[in-house]
Parts: C-alpha cells; structure tokens; sequence
C-alpha cells in the first residue's frame, strides 16, 4: 500500500527548496513535453513497406501487407524478420548482444531496427504525407 504521508512529506520538502519561478519552469518543461509526445503520436502515419539496407546498401523491400517470415543473410551473420499484421520484428539474430532483437514491433513510417554486428538496418516507409510541412526545410 502507498503511503500518502511520505509522499506528501517529500513534496512538501521538495518544493520548498524551489522558488516560485523554478515550480513554473518545471511545470512549463513538463506540459511542453507531454504535449510533443502527443503530436508525434498524433501525426504518426502507418507504413506501406519494410525496407532492408545491409552495409548500408539497398538490398530487400517487402510489403507490410504480406505476412512472412524473412531470412536476411550478410557477411557478418544472419536475422530473422517476422512481418505481421502490418508490423515487422526480429525473431532471432546472430549477434551477441541481440538488441535488435529487444526493439519490438514497428508499424509506423520511418521507424526502424538497426543490428549493429550484422550491419542491418530495417526501416519501415509510407505513403508523404503532403499536408505536413516539414519547417526545417522550408
């Protein structure tokens, strides 16, 4: 059970030692935060097809809409890529650390895997969006 006192306490003590205008800062850093979070999730748009660069060289695309299991063989070991109900994901690497591994499932554009040891890089694109104005750009 949490207990309520302590948390209090500890908030209590905490925001003494900060000035008005630090409070302000914080909650100000925070809410510009939460509210990024929410427009890439807002403005995330699902992808079409995984691509595969191996020594970052083009070297396979696959449709998200077909449901697979791939073998990605390089020079320097091997991946499985599982493609899914319009995701894809590593199912068994060669390296020795296997992060690609721990990514998970992407489904969206421009979201990606890399497998450093094996010199993989798996990215997922879509549709352009020609809505969006990229403001870096202009």
């Amino acid at each position: 059970m949490i207990n309520t006192a302590k948390i209090k306490s500890f908030i209590s003590r905490f925001t003494s030692l900060l000035s008005r205008a630090d409070q302000i800062l914080i909650g100000m850093v925070v809410f510009v935060g939460i509210i990024s979070v929410w427009i890439l999730f807002l403005f995330r748009t699902p992808g079409d097809s995984v691509q595969i660069y191996v020594d970052n060289k083009f070297a396979y695309q696959f449709d998200l809409a077909e449901n697979g299991l791939f073998d990605i063989s390089t020079s320097y070991g091997s991946l499985e890529l599982k493609i899914s109900d319009r995701s894809a994901w590593i199912l068994n690497s060669t390296c020795p650390a296997k992060i690609c591994k721990k990514m998970g499932k992407i489904s969206s554009s421009n979201q990606s895997i890399v497998c450093l040891p094996n010199r993989v890089l798996i990215c997922i694109k879509g549709k352009k969006n020609k809505q969006w104005i990229d403001l870096i750009t202009q």
